[in-house]
């Protein structure tokens, strides 16, 4: 039985978009690296941080992954590497990976900043916490004060910002820490640090 040209048409078409479909995928894994599930990140954070200042390609970084925080399809990444205190954007595909889209690291105790998901504005805040006596944190913006609860350990904790005109500006001369009985701590540490 003999194939009408439209069918020959249709079926070459067919194949066309599946071969495309298959580099598209090829491409995107290749675009975003680190596997749904994060057990490569670590892997892929050392490749990032070779790209920057070590091309020797066999020089392991020593990266310890402190916490982890998803604000819609973009997941912020608190990290330690080679004694830096470092954070991480990672963006989501449509298949569950990642990319890692932004990457920074440097001196200081905390890491600080917005992010915004789904129109609504967060106040993100991340640090070691290493004598594990930071329990919460006041950060005064426009007037409001927004409460951080602060686990024990390296955390990454967020609150939304309910004043729709805040420009995502963090003044660190707003900010009180407290230990668990409620005392203020905040001239204990040096609040120096970057953004998120």
């Amino acid at each position: 039985m003999k194939r009408s040209p439209s069918r020959k048409s249709a079926l070459a078409f067919a194949a066309a978009m599946l071969a495309a479909a298959c580099l598209l995928f090829l491409f995107d894994l290749r675009t975003y690296p680190v596997q749904p599930d994060l057990s490569n990140l670590t892997a892929c954070m050392a490749d990032r941080y070779r790209q920057g200042f070590h091309f020797d390609p066999s020089y392991e970084p020593k990266i310890e992954l402190y916490d982890t925080l998803t604000l819609g399809r973009e997941t912020l990444v608190l990290f330690d590497v080679e004694g830096s205190l470092g954070r991480a954007v990672l963006e989501e595909n449509m298949l569950g990976w990642y990319k890692i889209s932004s990457f920074g690291y440097g001196g200081g105790s905390f890491r600080y900043g917005s992010r915004e998901s789904d129109g609504t504005q967060y106040l993100v805040f991340g640090g070691r916490n290493p004598l594990q006596e930071i329990a919460g944190a006041d950060f005064r913006i426009d007037g409001r004060v927004y409460h951080l609860d602060i686990p024990p350990a390296p955390f990454l904790v967020c609150t939304p910002v309910r004043d729709s005109g805040w420009d995502g500006t963090v003044d660190l001369g707003q900010l009180t820490l407290y230990d668990s009985q409620g005392a203020d701590i905040t001239d204990r540490y040096d609040l120096s640090g970057g953004g998120i």
